[in-house]
């Protein structure tokens, strides 16, 4: 099976998107009745926090039912030379998410999720999963299903807590979502983390047919500075990823943050393997923050090839031009989490939180065999938080691209409207 380093969405197979959400919608709800009721033998508590909860009275089992909407508009154009390699670029619009999910806690210690996404009128898996938040004995947690694996801090913050319409470049080489077995922890009061897993590479549906080929990734993270406060902070991580496939081809691709842009260029080089080692920052103080990551993927080429060695980054700035408003860090999983607005637009006259954000972007794909060329990527962007729920966001993408499909630049206005619920 190839592996396609890329962002581009699995072929899956046709359903009825209606039946599949009602069905979702029943089946969680048959679901919270079995554990609920059984658990408490008492009444449930029902109230919403960012998504619709339900809370039996002795504490025993928790259940939380919620979703996102992600709506995007983009206005593309390119210069004369990026016309001619790839063609005139076309303005667009696209559900790019629409996801359901319930997950749940019982009796402290035994979690699940299933979160479907329907944003192409199909389904796909995103985090299918349950587990022990602590292993007997070890005190350790597992969790075996499909879901992100441990690699990447801007991969493992949700879509709806990221600064931009998109995660960076360096998003291509993550494995993200696989069907596999993790272990984790966190340590020091939270202030660090540890997280290894094996995985199979799978489909949207979480099936995986690639005989005797298992992959595996780790991050280490730790907070090696934290404000009296304890809102402000540094977080510093180191991940990897060893992978390989049954066919022995790796294609890597060269796209800009915009997901209707076309690729700037992709190949394919030989490999029994490839690693991935990443590295990656992030300073929260006050209002301000700024983050960064740096990869660096290394192939082990078949016989009479040679070894290949890429690079990609990030960096980014972000700042809070309303008062008391912040970026928020999840400790216990060392990610960014949901910002929450000091006061909400249209709530006894709030205007909700403004965010100014600025990246740079770039990736080499030019080593051994390979000559993919290179990527350089500017993005300005504005975040409106009008509540916790709600944003409207705004990105302008300049994108430079050196490679033998296409060469040369292209602008990019898109914004999105988001609802997490």
């Amino acid at each position: 099976m190839k592996t396609i380093l890329s962002r581009s969405i699995p072929t899956m197979r046709p359903t009825k998107g209606f039946t599949l959400v009602t069905g979702f919608a029943l089946a969680t709800l048959f679901v919270a009745t079995a554990i609920l009721v059984p658990a408490a033998q008492a009444d449930v508590k029902v109230s919403y926090s960012s998504g619709l909860r339900f809370d039996s009275d002795d504490g025993r089992a928790s259940i939380k039912m919620g979703g996102r909407i992600h709506q995007d508009w983009a206005f593309l154009t390119g210069d004369d030379d990026l016309d001619a390699s790839l063609g005139n670029l076309e303005n667009g619009t696209e559900f790019r998410r629409v996801r359901l999910f319930a997950s749940g806690v019982i009796d402290e210690v035994i979690e699940f999720k299933t979160q479907l996404d329907w944003a192409d009128g199909t389904a796909s898996f995103k985090d299918v999963f349950m587990g022990l938040t602590q292993l007997p004995g070890l005190g350790v947690g597992l969790r075996v299903g499909h879901f992100k694996q441990p690699f990447s801090l801007e991969e493992l913050t949700s879509s709806n807590y990221i600064s931009f319409l998109e995660r960076a470049q360096t998003n291509a080489w993550v494995p993200s979502r696989e069907s596999g077995f993790m272990f984790y922890d966190s340590v020091a009061n939270d202030r660090a983390t540890w997280a290894a897993s094996i995985f199979r590479p799978s489909n949207s549906q979480g099936k995986a047919t690639d005989d005797g080929v298992w992959n595996a990734a780790g991050r280490v993270t730790g907070q090696v500075w934290q404000a009296e406060n304890d809102r402000d902070m540094v977080h510093l991580g180191v991940g990897a990823t060893f992978r390989k496939n049954s066919d022995k081809v790796l294609e890597l691709e060269l796209a800009p943050e915009v997901h209707l842009h076309p690729d700037f260029n992709s190949g394919e080089v030989g490999a029994k393997s490839w690693t991935t080692w990443g590295l990656e920052a992030l300073g929260i103080f006050g209002p301000a923050s700024v983050q960064g990551e740096f990869m660096q993927l290394s192939t082990s080429a078949l016989d009479g090839q040679a070894d290949a060695s890429f690079t990609s980054f990030y960096a980014m700035a972000s700042v809070f031009v309303t008062k008391g408003d912040r970026r928020r860090y999840k400790a216990s999983s060392a990610t960014l989490d949901r910002v929450k607005p000091k006061t909400s637009y249209g709530h006894k006259g709030g205007t909700g939180a403004v965010e100014l954000v600025a990246r740079v972007a770039g990736t080499n794909l030019n080593d051994g065999d390979m000559r993919g060329g290179e990527l350089n990527t500017i993005t300005l962007g504005g975040n409106w938080y009008l509540n916790s729920m709600a944003r409207v966001m705004l990105n302008y993408v300049l994108a430079d691209g050196d490679t033998e499909a296409g060469n040369g630049k292209s602008h990019t206005v898109e914004t999105r409207f988001q609802m997490s619920f």
